[in-house]
């Protein structure tokens, strides 16, 4: 299928240096190759659910530095700043639902004068879908922004406005997913080969 933008939803508990979330998105793209094939219609509707293990190695170094007194480990460190990178793991369900499928196929003739020559077969209307087990890797930043605030106004003395103190979060990252050829309802014993990554955003509350 053709790349598209989707949407999605996190939510998690946060447990120091790691957390747990799950994770849930949606999105739609045209239907662009069907088994070797030119797709000339169709559209793909998307499902994802994934549980996710994502560690941040900063927060863990800030940690360690605060319980044993290792000033540098908190003083320069960024996750005290509220900027924590992280690497993330996933495994969960990729769904998909294919529409109105359109496509052109070369069939070659067998017999009248056209043997040995191609011609054009136009199939419509079709319809496909499934799903599949799959995993989910990524990696980017976190920041926090109320850390941000607080890191900023003690490094520098300066009061930044109310807004500010907002417990909100901002992600960045690039996140890969693979199906793993595992099907939920049905073997048809091929290599689906069904894998999608892109950057990801997102802004969120923390309580």
């Amino acid at each position: 299928w053709a790349k598209d933008d989707g949407e999605g939803v996190v939510v998690g508990a946060d447990f120091g240096f790691f957390r747990l979330e799950v994770e849930g998105s949606y999105q739609d793209g045209k239907a662009s190759e069907w088994r070797g094939h030119a797709a000339t219609g169709g559209t793909v509707y998307q499902a994802r659910l994934f549980a996710n293990v994502v560690v941040e190695p900063f927060d863990l170094l800030q940690i360690l530095g605060e319980f044993g007194g290792i000033e540098p480990l908190v003083k320069y460190n960024p996750a005290t700043y509220g900027i924590s990178p992280y690497a993330m793991y996933g495994y969960g369900v990729m769904g998909g639902l294919l529409t109105n499928l359109a496509y052109t196929r070369n069939e070659v003739a067998e017999s009248g004068g056209g043997q040995g020559k191609t011609a054009n077969s136009k199939e419509s209307g079709g319809f496909a879908g499934g799903a599949t087990a799959a995993v989910n890797v990524g990696a980017g930043v976190n920041i926090g922004l109320d850390q941000l605030a607080r890191g900023i106004s003690q490094f520098s003395g300066a009061t930044l406005p109310e807004y500010f103190k907002l417990p909100i979060e901002f992600s960045i990252g690039y996140h890969w997913q693979v199906g793993l050829d595992d099907l939920l309802f049905s073997d048809i014993g091929e290599d689906l080969g069904i894998h999608d990554g892109g950057l990801t955003y997102s802004v969120g509350l923390k309580w």
